[in-house]
């Protein structure tokens, strides 16, 4: 009974020293994450942080973080590519729903979209009007970039359905609604175009006069 007793006792005594050599080497690992934190890590996030605020920007970088999106140049071929891809995007990835039998089919859905996209082109194509730098170069640009957008919506929007613009609702008269609208926003725009500069003209070649009425 005695041995036994002894035994027990020798065998927890074993089990407490594991693990408190465990424990040890635990803290031993704690110490040099810690360690390593406290001396490469922080130091290395500040360094990190205060690099930017001591390297002084050029003249030319503040400059371009300071323009906005109306005051660089506008391409209204760029904007045409970039509307035709996400027509094409959202016509084709339709027709694959379809084909897998993921949606239900629909002719209208591809002339709905060219519709909404060529809305899209017409709005910014006629507000940068007061921005071009040559305006009847940019309007003759616009102009054809508009009429080949909704000539290559038309022709795609076919040859996905099958059914012509005619065949397909209204979509004919919204095509003409917009073609319309996109020449009367042109106009409104140029015209503003031609009162700025005329605004422009009268501030700088006679202020003294203004000055001399007031």
């Amino acid at each position: 009974m005695l041995l036994k007793l002894e035994l027990w006792k020798s065998h927890k005594l074993a089990v407490a020293g594991y693990r408190l050599l465990i424990a040890g080497q635990e803290l031993r690992v704690m110490e040099r994450s810690c360690f390593i934190t406290r001396n490469f890590f922080i130091p290395g996030m500040l360094i990190a942080l205060f690099i930017p605020l001591l390297s002084k920007p050029d003249k030319q970088e503040l400059m371009q973080q300071k323009s906005t999106f109306f005051d660089k140049p506008f391409d209204p071929v760029r904007l045409l590519i970039y509307v035709f891809g996400g027509y094409l995007v959202l016509a084709l990835g339709f027709k694959l729903f379809e084909l897998a039998n993921l949606t239900e089919p629909s002719i209208k859905f591809p002339y709905m979209v060219g519709a909404a996209f060529l809305f899209i082109f017409a709005m910014f194509g006629s507000l940068f009007v007061v921005k071009a730098k040559n305006v009847s170069k940019y309007l003759g640009r616009v102009i054809y970039c508009y009429l080949g957008l909704a000539a290559a919506t038309i022709l795609v929007s076919w040859l996905l359905t099958g059914k012509s613009i005619g065949e397909v609702g209204s979509f004919k008269w919204i095509y003409m609604v917009i073609t319309v609208g996109q020449m009367i926003f042109l106009g409104i725009m140029f015209f503003a175009r031609q009162i700025i500069e005329y605004a422009e003209k009268e501030e700088w070649h006679h202020p003294r006069q203004r000055k001399r009425r007031r």
